[in-house]
């Protein structure tokens, strides 16, 4: 069965079994398109063990490895419990086509995995994001008529937390993403926040593409204070919000990406706590 959707300005065709979890969460994303995909997709499940014939396995975060599978960049999963590979994401050399194969884990656990090739496909998405002009930037995400704003913080400092603020203060506000939303450079130049399907614990999305007019990174504090972003601090800061590129191709294509966005978008850290004043302080600095 093949769907398409259209993410973040990206038409995408995906070839997979029936999965209604997978067929829900992307169900307000579906377009009809005609023209043919910029990304493809093949999903496939399997319960027979997955055999990989692969080169420079390198781990690049717990249980996750990246390796050359038919000369090809591709990540596997393992499950160390298990004994066995769980997942493998193929991608071509220009990462238009990605392949994902995952194990059937009931097989070995009595659990569900009724959510397993939704995130798997979420995950592929930061490597292919990156090699076409954007990032896959863990924020919490919101739009309002001045234009979108990402929040980016460490886990656990108030991000949603702080849109939330937003919400109740301010009528025109709405939650694009409230986790992993995409910013990517458009065809005039600009940047643009874009909805993904993809939201963390919350699940909260929408499926909207907007101008990205800051990128605000938060830190707790007993008041309320806005400044801009130094050179020194911004490196730092944005790519904590991104996962680490690949191999070198994919570096270059981050450091080209990352230059335009900075040359455009502004950059600030908001020191706050979790009074109202904070939302108020945040966008009168931001939407002078």
């Amino acid at each position: 069965m093949i769907k398409n959707y259209t993410i973040a300005d990206f038409n995408i065709a995906v070839n997979i079994d029936s999965d209604d979890y997978f067929e829900q969460m992307l169900s307000q994303y579906e377009n009809n398109f005609s023209s043919q995909p910029h990304i493809t997709y093949v999903i496939k499940r399997t319960g027979e063990k997955i055999e990989v014939d692969f080169k420079n396995l390198v781990n690049i975060s717990p249980d996750k490895y990246y390796c050359k599978v038919d000369g090809n960049d591709a990540i596997i999963n393992y499950d160390p419990v298990a004994g066995k590979i769980i997942a493998l994401t193929k991608y071509n050399h220009n990462f238009t086509a990605v392949e994902i194969t995952s194990y059937d884990v009931t097989n070995d656990y009595d659990i569900s995995t009724r959510n397993f090739n939704h995130n798997l496909m979420g995950n592929s998405m930061h490597h292919v994001a990156a090699m076409h002009s954007g990032f896959v930037f863990h924020s919490s995400s919101l739009c309002c008529s001045d234009g979108g704003v990402l929040f980016s913080a460490e886990s656990g400092t108030g991000k949603s937390t702080h849109t939330a603020l937003w919400l109740s203060e301010f009528d025109d506000a709405q939650i694009i993403n409230d986790d992993t939303p995409i910013i990517k450079l458009n065809r005039t130049g600009g940047v643009d926040l874009c909805g993904t399907p993809w939201a963390g614990t919350t699940g909260i999305n929408l499926n909207k593409v907007v101008p990205l007019k800051a990128i605000v990174f938060i830190e707790r504090s007993k008041t309320n204070s806005i400044r801009r972003v130094t050179d020194k601090e911004t490196i730092k800061l944005f790519f904590e919000a991104v996962i680490p590129p690949l191999n070198p191709r994919m570096y270059a294509e981050y450091v080209s990406t990352f230059n335009s966005i900075y040359s455009s978008v502004p950059m600030y850290v908001l020191s706050c706590n979790m009074d109202p004043e904070a939302a108020h302080v945040a966008r009168n600095a931001v939407f002078l």
